[in-house]
């Protein structure tokens, strides 16, 4: 009875691929989702489901169009459109309901609180095209039990142009005008 106990406790706090776990539930088993780079505990009885499921990725970028390929094809045209009508566009500066300056961008009519972001949408709509040379539809499974490379590291000449936010790490804003 002691061997049994020992040997869960050993389960349930190595951090192996593998590992089952006790939870109120009943045991779990992490699956690495491949798209997001995570792992999650999923139930037993859901495993068979999770390894089965499969999604359509865009080859170039991180879309997943989920169980339809004409949502991909979607999402190629709306890249293309997209870029063609910022090829020109302008940040156009107004005078908000409030008072403030906002900015719009004339490619799309989006809305900005900073000119900086607007410029930001303006250069990401256009890189989106560069990085949509030639795309295709991936085929995935999302979840397995090992960890994976993202399907955009198969990718050459994906890395040759910046698609990614910047690297820099979240930092949570301190509210300074906050009394305690």
């Amino acid at each position: 009875m002691l061997g049994n106990q020992t040997m869960r406790n050993k389960q349930i706090s190595s951090r192996g691929y593998n590992d089952v776990k006790q939870s109120d539930t009943g045991t779990a088993t992490p699956l690495f989702d491949c798209l997001s780079q995570t792992w999650t505990n999923y139930p037993n009885y859901l495993i068979d489901k999770y390894l089965r499921r499969k999604v359509y990725v865009c080859s170039q970028c991180n879309y997943t169009g989920g169980v339809l390929v004409s949502d991909l094809v979607n999402h190629f045209e709306r890249v293309k459109e997209d870029s063609y009508r910022h090829k020109s566009a302008d940040i156009k500066d107004f005078q908000s309901d409030r008072g403030g300056l906002n900015f719009s961008c004339t490619g799309c009519s989006s809305k900005f609180t900073t000119r900086i972001k607007a410029e930001n949408h303006i250069s990401s709509k256009l890189n989106d095209a560069k990085v949509h040379v030639n795309p295709t539809v991936l085929d995935l499974k999302q979840y397995s039990l090992e960890p994976r490379p993202s399907h955009l590291s198969e990718v050459d000449d994906h890395n040759s142009v910046d698609s990614t936010s910047s690297s820099r790490s979240r930092r949570r804003k301190r509210n300074r005008g906050r009394k305690r």
